[in-house]
Formats: C-alpha cells, sequence, structure tokens
C-alpha cells in the first residue's frame, strides 16, 4: 500500500521547528522516502526552512491562503496538490507538530480515517446550532476522549485536525465539499463565536462527511495521542504517533509528560533529533525557535549572567577607538552583549530572524542583516566581531569558511570566541575542529594576537592589524610575548589602545605593560573614587582610570612640558596636562610642594620613588599618609636590583646613593608602617625581557598615624 504524507507549514518559528522533528521521525525512524512527503508552504517562507526542505529532499509546495479570515483552513490548499497526483493510496494530511514513531499494525481500508477531538469543542449546543444552520440533519453523538465540566459529547465527525488518513478514492469527492464547508464556517463565524470560530476547518470537515453520507472510522487515541493534555487525564500507553501542540523546549526536543510508556516514546523522537543535530545542526531553525519562544535564554549560558558580563568587558577592552569605526558583529544574536555601547556604524548579522527582531527593537539605529560573513553582500569593516558563532558550526567547511571571511573582512582588528582546544562541556549542538588561535594565524594577517580572555570552555581572542612609526611605541613582537606574560591580557589590550590612541604610542620600555596592567586591576572593580597619579609622565593610566568614572589629580614636577603639536616626539617622561582628556587634574609641582583641602582614597606612582633618596622617599611617604583618608590605598611599583631585594638607586644613569642608604624591601616596608601604612599584597616580578631591573609591587592601607607621624605633623 502507498502512502502520502503531507504537512502545511506557516512561516512562524515553532511551525518550522515543529516540521523540523515530523520531517526527521519520517525519514529516519520510518525510513519515508523524502519524494513522498509534501510541505506546503506560503510563499513569504524563510530562505533557511526551504534550504532545509530542499537538503532534507521533500516536496515543497508554496501555496496561496486559503482564506485570510482563518488560517487555520490553510491545510485545504493540500487537497489540490494530491487530487493532482495517482501514485498513492492514502494520503496522511498532517498537523506538523505531528512526531511518527511507528505505523506497525495500522490496517487501511475505508475512506477516511480519524479521531474524535479530545474535548467538546466547538460545545455541543453550538455544533448543532450550525449543523441546522447548514441544514444538515444527520447529526450522529459521539463521546470525545475528554470532557469539560461534565460535557464529553460531539458530532461523530467532528475529529482532532491534526491528523486525517483518506483515500485516493475518496479525496476527489471529499476535497470539493470540505472547501465549500469551510468556505461557510469562516463566512458564519458568529455561530461558532469569537472562541470557536478558529475551527472552522474542523467542523467544515464534518458538514462535508455528513453532506455526503459519509462516516469517519474513528482512529485510536495511540494514533494521534495528546501529549498537550493534562498528564492526570491521560492512560500511560504506547503511542504510535505523537501531537503535542507547542510543548517543544529549547533544544528543539519534545517536553515529556511524566508517563513512562509516553516519554519511552517521545525519547525516542527526541534522539533522533539530537543525531541530527549532531551530524548537521540547522542553524536556522534551530535559533529562530530559540529566540521566538525561549527569549529569555538568548543563546544559551555564555549569553546571560556573569559569562554576559565578562563578554562586555571584553567588548569594553577591545573597542576603546571604535567609536566611529564600521563594526559587524558575526552571530548578534538578541544584541545583549552590545546594546549598551555607543557604536555610530554597527551591523549586526545572525542566521535567525527572531534574533534580529529583538536586535532592531533594543537598537532602530543600527543595521542588521540576515546574511552571513561569507555571503559577497556583506562589507569589509574595521572590527569583527564573532562570539559563540564557530562552536556551533556542524561542518568543517563551514567554520573554515566563516574564519577565512571574518580574516578577510576584518581590516583592524578581530575579536572571536571559540574553542582553542577540544572542549570539556561537550552538547549534540556544539563542534570543535581545531583550535581557533592557529586558525586565524594561518592566514598571516594580523602581526598582534592575544588570547584575552576564557569562559567555559570558549577562548577569547583578539587579533589586530597594527603599523605604527612612532619611535617609542612597543614593537609587536614584544607586544604579543607581553600578551602571555601579562595575568590579564585583556587590560593590556585596553591600555595599549588607549595609549596609542591618544598619547600616539604605548611605551616601548617593557616592565610598563606588567606594572601599567597591574595598576589598573588593583582599580578596576572599585567604585568610583579620588585618585593621585604621583610622577604621571606620559602615561594612560590617568585617561583609562578617568573613563572608569573616577576623578584623578596627576603630579608631576619634570621640567620638560609635553604639548600635542608634538606628539610624534613623545617618550613616557616629561609633564602632560591631562585636562586635554577630560575632567582631569594636573599640576606641574614637586609632590612636597602640592596642596590639597580634600583628602584621596588612593595615591598610586609608578616606578617613581626608588629614583629619589631615601630621605626624599620618607617625605614622599609621610605627605601620602597625610593625603590619604583613613583606609586609603597606596599602590606603588619599584625598580628592584636585579635578584636582590635591593632598591634600584639609579636616576637618569646616575647614582642616588649607595645600596646601603638608599634601602632594601624591608627596610622599606618599615618605612611604610613608621607612617601608618600596612602591607596588604606585594610581589616581585623577576627576569623581565630586555629589563635592568626588578620590580617590586606593594599594595599598602592607611591604618593608622604612628605617634612618629602625629609628631611630625604637629
Amino acid at each position: 500500500m502507498k502512502f502520502k504524507f503531507s504537512c502545511v507549514v506557516d512561516n512562524k518559528p515553532l511551525f518550522q521547528a515543529q516540521a523540523y522533528i515530523l520531517i526527521n521521525s519520517l525519514t529516519k525512524k520510518l525510513k519515508i522516502h523524502p519524494n513522498d512527503i509534501f510541505v506546503h508552504v506560503p510563499k513569504n517562507t524563510d530562505k533557511s526552512f526551504l534550504n532545509f526542505c530542499e537538503q532534507a529532499q521533500v516536496n515543497v509546495i508554496k501555496f496561496t491562503p486559503f482564506d485570510l479570515r482563518n488560517a487555520y483552513c490553510n491545510k485545504l490548499v493540500q487537497i489540490d496538490t494530491f487530487n493532482a497526483l495517482d501514485d498513492f493510496d492514502y494520503v496522511f494530511f498532517m498537523d506538523c507538530d505531528l512526531a511518527i514513531v511507528s505505523l506497525d499494525n495500522l490496517t487501511l481500508n475505508d475512506d477516511v480515517y480519524a479521531k474524535i477531538v479530545d474535548f467538546p469543542n466547538p460545545p455541543l449546543a453550538i455544533l448543532k446550532r450550525i449543523f441546522e444552520a447548514a441544514e444538515i440533519t444527520n447529526f450522529r453523538e459521539s463521546k470525545t476522549n475528554f470532557e469539560i465540566n461534565g460535557n464529553n459529547l460531539s458530532e461523530w465527525n467532528n475529529c482532532n485536525g491534526g491528523l486525517y488518513i483518506i483515500s485516493k478514492r475518496f479525496l476527489s469527492e471529499l476535497g470539493p465539499k470540505w472547501k465549500e464547508y469551510a468556505k461557510w464556517c469562516i463566512d458564519s463565524a458568529k455561530l461558532f463565536t469569537d472562541k470557536y470560530s478558529k475551527h472552522a476547518d474542523q467542523v467544515g470537515f464534518a458538514l462535508a462527511m455528513n453532506a455526503l453520507n459519509k462516516d469517519v472510522v474513528h482512529l485510536d487515541i495511540k494514533w494521534n495521542f495528546p501529549c498537550h493534555v493534562n498528564p492526570n487525564l491521560l492512560s500511560d500507553i504506547t503511542p504510535k504517533i505523537l501531537h503535542y501542540h507547542d510543548r517543544i523546549d529549547h533544544h528543539m526536543h519534545i517536553k515529556k509528560t511524566g508517563l513512562p510508556k509516553v516519554d519511552e516514546q517521545i525519547k525516542v523522537v527526541n534522539e533522533l533529533i539530537s543525531e541530527r543535530n549532531a551530524s548537521t545542526l540547522d542553524n536556522s531553525l534551530f535559533w529562530n525557535l530559540r529566540y521566538s519562544l525561549y527569549p529569555e535564554l538568548g543563546s544559551g549560558v555564555g549569553s546571560r549572567g556573569e559569562i554576559l558580563d565578562f563578554k562586555k568587558r571584553i567588548i569594553k577592552y577591545a573597542t576603546y577607538f571604535a567609536k566611529e569605526s564600521t563594526i559587524t558583529d558575526v552571530g548578534c544574536g538578541d544584541i545583549e552583549l552590545t546594546r549598551d555601547f555607543s557604536f555610530q556604524n554597527y551591523t549586526g548579522l545572525d542566521v535567525s530572524n527572531e534574533a534580529l527582531k529583538l536586535g532592531k527593537e533594543k537598537r532602530p539605529d543600527w543595521n542588521f542583516e540576515n546574511k552571513s560573513i561569507t555571503s559577497d553582500e556583506i562589507s569589509e569593516s574595521d572590527i569583527i566581531f564573532c562570539f559563540d558563532v564557530l562552536i556551533h558550526q556542524s561542518k568543517k567547511s563551514d567554520f573554515q569558511e566563516i574564519v577565512k571571511s571574518i580574516v578577510k573582512k576584518g581590516n583592524r582588528r578581530i575579536i572571536v570566541g571559540a574553542y582553542n582546544k577540544k572542549p570539556e562541556y561537550e552538547s549534540e549542538i556544539t563542534y570543535f575542529y581545531g583550535g581557533i588561535l592557529e586558525e586565524i594565524k594561518k592566514y598571516e594577517k594580523y602581526n598582534e594576537i592575544a588570547i584575552v580572555g576564557e569562559y567555559r570552555d570558549v577562548t577569547v581572542v583578539v587579533a589586530s592589524v597594527h603599523n605604527s612609526d612612532h619611535q617609542r611605541d612597543i614593537p609587536s613582537e614584544n607586544l604579543n610575548i607581553a600578551f602571555q606574560e601579562v595575568d590579564r591580557p585583556d587590560i593590556l589590550q585596553y591600555l595599549v589602545d588607549v595609549s596609542r590612541t591618544e598619547l600616539g604610542f604605548f611605551t616601548s620600555h617593557y616592565t610598563r605593560v606588567f606594572e601599567y596592567s597591574w595598576l589598573f586591576s588593583e582599580l578596576e572593580n572599585v567604585e568610583r573614587s579620588s585618585i593621585i597619579d604621583l610622577g604621571a609622565g606620559v602615561c594612560p593610566l590617568p585617561i583609562c582610570l578617568y573613563h572608569q568614572g573616577h576623578k584623578v589629580t596627576t603630579i608631576d614636577s619634570h621640567s620638560l612640558i609635553r604639548r600635542q603639536s608634538e606628539k610624534k616626539g613623545w617618550n613616557e617622561w616629561g609633564f602632560l596636562d591631562y585636562s586635554i582628556f577630560g575632567d582631569i587634574k594636573s599640576q606641574n609641582v614637586d609632590f612636597s610642594q602640592f596642596t590639597s583641602l580634600r583628602k584621596y582614597d588612593y595615591i598610586y606612582s609608578i616606578s617613581v620613588i626608588e629614583h629619589v633618596s631615601a630621605v626624599t622617599r620618607n617625605k614622599i611617604l609621610k605627605k601620602a599618609a597625610r593625603l590619604l583618608k583613613k583606609d586609603g590605598i597606596l599602590l606603588l611599583t619599584i625598580d628592584l636590583i636585579p635578584n636582590t631585594d635591593n632598591l634600584w638607586n639609579f636616576s637618569e644613569d646616575q647614582e642616588v646613593e649607595s645600596t646601603e642608604i638608599h634601602g632594601n624591601i624591608k627596610s622599606f616596608k618599615s618605612e611604610l608602617e613608621k607612617y601608618g601604612f600596612h602591607v596588604l599584597e606585594e610581589q616581585i616580578k623577576r627576569n623581565i625581557m630586555g629589563s635592568r631591573t626588578d620590580v617590586y609591587f606593594v599594595k599598602s592601607v592607611l591604618k593608622s598615624q604612628s605617634f612618629f607621624t602625629k609628631y611630625l605633623k604637629s
């Protein structure tokens, strides 16, 4: 016996995901040939769903709506398709929210098979009124599967529209009548009342059958099992065909019912879907469903909570220069990651139209495209983002083509979150083909590349093209080494970008990669504070801290005044008036001459106090203690003579004083204690590339003022 299988799929993510499940159950479980499957779609159907149907090799029939007043009646467009075909005995008219597990023991001899409605909808009184108005007199009552308020009667031919099995020989007779009465039902909607007018297709079928003096053969509930019904009403049987309505989860699986035998059959279908996703994930269908039914989840755990905050920080630190840059965001999703940034030339790309709808609602001023970065229609950009897209490519060739396109079109910088090693956490929708770092490097385009962070198993790579003719700018090869050596390469990237953007260079003095990034990390998460930079020179830290919301005052007594017009000749020394970058106060005075009526939360200094005498150093500490609030923090980096704890005792290549007088870490800590400071943290960095010194990092808190300090004040 020859069967055909048919469904109507409206252009909505839920229906398309349901059709995905249905088609896979037919082809993978029942081994139905794709040529016997017919999918009817409206003419405006998303290209992504059409692509899936093409790959599945099923027949696609584009239709004009049966009647715009009632979308449920679109199932009647299937009639013409099969009246034009001869090579079948029965056709299954199916709602797309079915999953067929088995057709074993299904015996067909009669003209029409369907299941009586589960509930008496429309109610019996309304249904009788409709039959009377239609002048159909052979009304035959039948019990429904379940009752509503004690009522469980309907008309024999009022069947659940999820599945009709109709013989070829009868379809030509039934079809015209069904269409006629469906139209009549739509026209007579007042008879149904607003609540039940949607049942025009179902009642039209019943009227047509009665007009032809035919009775449907009722299918047992196992052939159209209502998974969506309250499980307390259901018997735990082994269903052959599952009817689940919208009970589909965010992994495109049918939700379980709690009934063991039923759930075992659901498991069979879900395993089919898992196998399909693991081999060939249809990203468009998957993410359209996710963003349509479960928008609160975003693209998963990586798009919400702490991981979202982490990625926002990465974007913030890697896009300082990007306000007016052209930006392409590959797999932008619902733009929760980027929505709060002030990018002026942003384009979001996504395979999910549902995600793009959310993006357009949040940022109507931005551009969004339902295209891949591999498309010739997508232009080059200054910066390209791509988070959590590559890990969902089920084909290695797709993974490679996307990386290739990102590299080709990312002119200045790319920021990519993907696997750099085989992931510990695996799922049916994630895939690993090799490390992202090497995949980017093989194109030899970017001369500065850093792993700036990790979340779960995903590695974030920032790769940049940098060309500089500034004599003091750190060479790219040295910066690449630094990215691997510092604790926070994301912070170093930020400091470098700010410095190059505002100052024209990031110092080639290699120890600064450690000193600047350490200092910024200590202040990264503190609330808005008042800060003194002692011996600021020409440095990105005051600018970065200002952009973090802090009130910064820089103090430097250097006689060389740095002017904007001479930026090409700058190095990190000299006095710079930072007020040109924002609300930063700068004073060209010796620290001993600095006066303030206010007290400060933080004072920091980068490699300054070791270059003055021990006497002057003590005066600096005494002054710092006077300027800081109680519990204020003093952050210092201090050069050391290599492989010793002795403070560096040279300034501009001249010895300041002997090491015995100049002191060491132990004596310096005693000085801190003398002025009321308590050391909270300390570390030493030795064997620094190209450096004549080691570096001591020390964080102290002003806990109390010693008797000695109070005496000096008095």
